[in-house]
């Protein structure tokens, strides 16, 4: 984010700015104070308006003059009065926000053209105050005009609401010059309001109470569900929180300066617009957009021909429109496939353009290959997790697993095991409970198990030594190691197999039988759990991947036809899998040297 941006939480009593430019966050001052706070106050002196901290040192002199909380014009929809005149509520908020744009202006030395406005979180969307916001603020000088709600911003404080995860239900109790309370459900800048209320008991306790828990029944959350209660605004620091707290049964979480945390949450909202863009949509391997020109730019859908997921051919009527001058248009396929839902119900109106997404046809899909989004490489091994989303890689010497989501890349964790001296190696299993664990092993620890999800070291087998291959019973939770040690038989020297218990690190079994693998085909040298396999299919049944022994073939089984074949550049053993709730497929390729995992777009 390089362009400057000024952020702005106006309250009835006080305002907090902030200019956020050069991934740097600070403050802007009053100028006629030099604090950080900047009184909602205003006052109209020789023909002049003054704002903030030089229109209150009229406040003694010439108190008609003076006007205070120029955003209560927007909630309760009347004008303020100063010196005997009616000013109304656009040119109030506009002359204040003006000054503050100038102020912002003179410091950064450069022109501001965005603007963030906190808005109360009890403001409805849509709501004419939430538009008139906007329009005072383009009327003040900047062209792009922002609202963001005060209790999501309060989540997003770094100093208030930090480590709370995506998905989690937050208490916001904003203590200002009027107190509100809302439950916000956290998912970064997408964290949405789910209930609010404004309290209407002055500074009573009981009041604030019995608006939580209406804000918390509203929401259907329950108060032990809860992930964090934050308190913000001047009045948290009187004691108000340790009350509620105690009402709720739940530890409160405020920051420092909680009078701050709306201006800090929505300055750390402006920061992350990048993750607000939104590309425009490309057409996956499978899918292509069927778009047909609405006659008269406008027309009301009468019906849809075929079903989504049923196959048409060229040139056939997939739906009819009404237009304005009450003619039926019959819209044609441009070629052979089949819709994908949902689709714009009958009755809504469409238009210049109606478009919607179609699966191609299979003898098209076999003339072109999809395409690779992305492959990561290891020197070690992957393993999917059963969520199929869940990518879990183990280094060659086993001295690092890191955590991938195999549909957008982003690294989700991982740990590093204490490392070793010796010449190591190791893999990922799933144990009876279903979860991940490392297997590692070297020439001077033996063998050493640990639990991925918290990093753990659950047992340590040191017997196992001079290990040369190691196979897992994942069900009966046990191990076997080759090259532990040799055995005398008759007059030949056998490689030993010993059997331990992972749980324990007791010793099972000693054998050596030269087809003992073939008769105890639960142990593997690889996870039986790992959610690569051989063969899958999509959800909707319309696509096969497959492995054989020249590769990995794409398929349409309906039709009995090969729709792509995927060649490994060097011998290889495979596995695939689809991401469920997406068009991606996922092929996972073992070569001697190392692993390789193409995330491919369908």
């Amino acid at each position: 984010m390089t362009e400057p941006i000024l952020v702005v939480d106006v309250g009835n009593a006080c305002s907090r700015a902030a200019i956020v430019a050069q991934n740097r966050t600070a403050l802007l001052r009053d100028p006629a104070s030099e604090r950080p706070v900047w009184p909602s106050s205003m006052a109209f002196d020789n023909g002049a308006w003054l704002v903030g901290a030089a229109a209150e040192q009229l406040r003694k002199a010439s108190p008609r003059r003076l006007l205070d909380g120029p955003r209560r014009t927007l909630e309760n929809d009347a004008p303020l009065v100063i010196d005997g005149r009616d000013v109304p509520a656009a040119e109030a908020l506009g002359v204040y926000l003006s000054a503050i744009g100038a102020e912002a202006r003179r410091v950064y030395r450069a022109a501001i053209r965005r603007l963030v406005l906190t808005v109360p979180a009890v403001w409805p969307t849509p709501d004419p105050r939430r538009d008139a916001l906007i329009e005072i603020g383009q009327a003040a000088g900047f062209t792009d005009v922002e609202l963001i709600d005060d209790a999501v911003a309060i989540t997003l404080d770094p100093r208030s609401g930090a480590d709370v995860p995506d998905g989690a239900p937050v208490l916001v109790a904003d203590l200002g010059a009027s107190w509100t309370v809302s439950c916000v459900r956290v998912d970064g800048v997408h964290s949405q309001v789910l209930a609010s209320r404004a309290t209407t008991g002055g500074r009573d306790l009981d009041a604030l109470a019995a608006a939580a828990f209406e804000v918390l029944r509203e929401s259907a959350i329950a108060p032990v569900d809860l992930a964090a209660v934050v308190p913000a605004g001047g009045d948290s620091r009187l004691g108000l929180a340790a009350g509620l707290e105690e009402r709720l049964g739940h530890k409160s979480r405020g920051g420092a300066d909680p009078e701050f945390a709306a201006v800090r949450g929505a300055a750390r909202w402006a920061e992350r617009t990048a993750e607000r863009r939104i590309s425009a949509w490309a057409a996956p391997w499978r899918t292509e957009p069927v778009v047909w020109d609405v006659p008269g730019g406008r027309a009301r859908l009468l019906n849809w021909e075929v079903r989504p997921g049923e196959r048409y051919p060229a040139g056939a009527v997939l739906a009819q429109v009404r237009t304005d001058d009450q003619l039926v248009a019959r819209l044609a396929a441009p070629r052979a496939g089949r819709l994908n839902g949902p689709l714009p119900q009958p009755g809504a109106l469409v238009g210049p353009v109606l478009a919607v997404g179609a699966r191609r046809d299979p003898v098209t899909l076999a003339a072109e290959s999809p395409t690779v989004l992305r492959s990561v490489e290891t020197a070690g091994t992957y393993l999917l997790g059963a969520d199929q989303i869940t990518l879990y890689e183990c280094s060659a010497r086993a001295d690092e697993v890191r955590i991938w989501s195999a549909g957008t890349g982003e690294a989700l964790g991982g740990f590093t095991p204490e490392p070793t001296g010796g010449s190591a190696g190791g893999r990922l299993f799933v144990d009876p409970q279903g979860r991940v664990t490392l297997i590692g092993w070297d020439d001077e620890m033996g063998l050493r198990v640990w639990d991925v999800a918290s990093g753990t070291l659950t047992a340590q087998i040191a017997e196992a030594f001079d290990v040369r291959r190691v196979l897992v019973d994942e069900t009966g939770w046990r191990v076997a190691v080759e090259g532990a040690g040799r055995q005398s038989v008759g007059r030949y020297r056998r490689t030993a197999i010993t059997v331990f218990d992972l749980d324990t690190g007791s010793v099972e079994d000693k054998i050596s039988d030269p087809v003992w693998e073939q008769r105890n085909p639960a142990f593997r040298p690889r996870s039986a759990a790992d959610a690569f396999v051989a063969q899958a299919a999509t959800a909707d049944g319309q696509l096969r991947a497959g492995v054989q022994s020249a590769g990995v073939v794409l398929s349409d089984p309906a039709e009995g036809l090969e729709l792509h074949r995927m060649v490994p550049p060097a011998p290889a053993a495979a596995g695939v899998a689809f991401v469920p709730g997406s068009d991606l497929l996922l092929v996972n390729w073992e070569f001697e040297t190392g692993s390789r995992v193409d995330v491919i777009g369908l």
